[in-house]
């Protein structure tokens, strides 16, 4: 049975959940290829283009590879009540 694009990269597993090192090579191998989200989900397998896109806008924001599990973790959601974008 043939495989899907992306799905024999270093980052596939069954799991959604990715640690923050292979954030970190993601986020490294998207700069290398000059910001191309298609090319780097090619080459590694990361889930989506989109994910790809989040890792690397927090990464630019925050200077470092965070995950949920961080202390230092936001949620989308409470990242925009902390601007004040939304009501507390």
């Amino acid at each position: 049975m043939a495989s899907l694009p992306g799905q024999n990269g270093p980052l596939h597993q069954l799991s959604r959940h990715y640690r923050a090192e292979q954030r970190k090579l993601a986020i490294e191998t998207h700069i290398k290829f000059d910001l191309s989200a298609a090319d780097t989900v090619a080459e590694l397998g990361c889930p989506t283009r989109h994910s790809l896109r989040a890792w690397y806008k927090d990464y630019l924001e925050h200077g470092d590879v965070r995950i949920k599990g961080d202390l230092d973790y936001r949620s989308p959601m409470q990242y925009r009540k902390d601007l004040g974008l939304l009501a507390a």
